[in-house]
């Protein structure tokens, strides 16, 4: 739930009488330096959501969903929520689910994974956020964003991208929710039982870039080493603050 909003896109939520809409979210960011389970390779931005925001036609707008029921919130707490639609554009075939499943796949695998090509993200545990967005999204922000590095900028300004992609944004406890160290960008029309669906793998080390996915071709990859390079802002672009 918290990726679909996460990524713009309204949710139907079902309670066992009633539907309402959520659109937001509000997270708590203050444990985000707090150990973690050595046994989790990785932590989720979703771990620090703390409620949803959304509109009950039963009461006033924007109320809350949390944890715990509340006198101005929505009648009901997460856990009364069973089952929710999100609404995906026509052209996304890969869920947030299954997206979810294949980008950890691929940042633990031995040759392309971040333990072998990063050894600045195998230093702390990786926080992951993920969310849905438009290729051309994407590219409006490079110039503001840095992407650090200039290298990065140019590969992505040039790159071929389809429509509609997810995005893994790789961070460190120290410089997150503010910034990120790299990301993982893969096709949403590809599905889960592709493997190779991924367009680039950001690293604070390296670039790598496959080729072939411009004309749905066989995997080529390109790697552009990134001296020198830093952190940079997190794309905001599917949610505004209130």
């Amino acid at each position: 739930m918290y990726t679909y909003i996460e990524s713009g896109i309204p949710l139907l939520a079902a309670f066992e009488r009633h539907v309402v809409v959520l659109f937001g979210h509000r997270s708590d960011f203050s444990s985000v330096g707090a150990a973690s389970p050595d046994s989790q390779p990785f932590v989720f931005s979703s771990n620090f959501n703390r409620a949803f925001i959304g509109n009950d036609d039963n009461g006033f707008p924007y109320q809350v969903l949390g944890i715990d029921q509340t006198d101005r919130g929505i009648p009901h707490r997460l856990s009364d929520v069973q089952q929710f639609v999100a609404g995906l554009p026509e052209k996304v075939f890969l869920s947030a689910e299954d997206f979810q499943t294949v980008v950890t796949s691929i940042l633990g695998r031995p040759d392309v994974g971040y333990r072998r090509l990063s050894p600045l993200i195998r230093s702390q545990q990786p926080i992951l956020r993920l969310f849905l967005t438009t290729g051309r999204s994407f590219k409006k922000r490079l110039t503001d964003r840095g992407m650090g590095h200039p290298l990065v900028q140019d590969a992505y300004r040039g790159l071929p991208l389809p429509h509609f992609i997810w995005v893994c944004e790789i961070s460190h406890a120290d410089i997150y929710p503010e910034n990120v160290l790299g990301e993982v960008i893969w096709d949403a029309t590809r599905n889960p039982y592709e493997p190779d669906g991924w367009i680039a793998l950001h690293y604070p080390e390296m670039l790598v870039v496959d080729e072939g996915s411009a004309l749905n071709g066989m995997q080529h990859l390109l790697t552009i080493p990134l001296p020198s390079h830093t952190h940079y802002p997190i794309f905001e672009n599917n949610l505004r603050r209130v």
